[in-house]
């Protein structure tokens, strides 16, 4: 079967690896892999265009796709899920009887977003007696800005 890509854009190294690998450009809705920016994926999932997938068709965005793909709004949502799974956990043992539950959800790091969460993370790092912290900045992306905040660390800074 020969693989058919559409694209909103015409050229880079995504539309010249399809080409090396002898994929086929169409303009028409038999495609199978759809490279387009985030505003054309958004604009395809608008309620009134009513665009469904095929069976074989895929794109590289989906909507909202920041939700799982920042480290911020995914962390939300995981914890949002958890908070779910803990209430409809515990109304089932409620409601057969299996006794207390615990649910335990450990395997998220703590996590706060600045300045918003600026009290609850101070109450924590103070908690904790400091620690070392991961500063992740809003919205970057391979690492850039990203620096470790330790009180020892500051400390020796002081000091000397």
């Amino acid at each position: 079967m020969k693989i058919k890509y559409k694209a909103d854009v015409d050229r880079g190294v995504v539309i010249s690896t399809f080409k090396r690998n002898g994929w086929e450009h169409t303009d028409g809705d038999d495609w199978n892999v759809g490279w387009f920016n985030v505003a054309t994926v958004r604009a395809m999932f608008l309620p009134e265009t009513r665009f469904r997938f095929g069976d074989q068709q895929m794109v590289n965005h989906y909507p909202n796709h920041w939700e799982l793909t920042r480290k911020d709004t995914m962390v939300k949502n995981i914890k949002r899920f958890m908070r779910d799974a803990k209430e409809a956990t515990e109304a089932e043992a409620a409601a057969t009887g299996a006794g207390d539950y615990t649910y335990k959800d450990g395997y998220i790091p703590m996590t706060y977003n600045l300045p918003s969460d600026y009290s609850l993370f101070a109450e924590e790092y103070k908690r904790c007696g400091g620690g070392t912290w991961i500063m992740k900045p809003f919205n970057a992306a391979q690492g850039r800005g990203i620096f470790l905040v330790s009180p020892f660390a500051t400390a020796k800074r002081a000091l000397a």
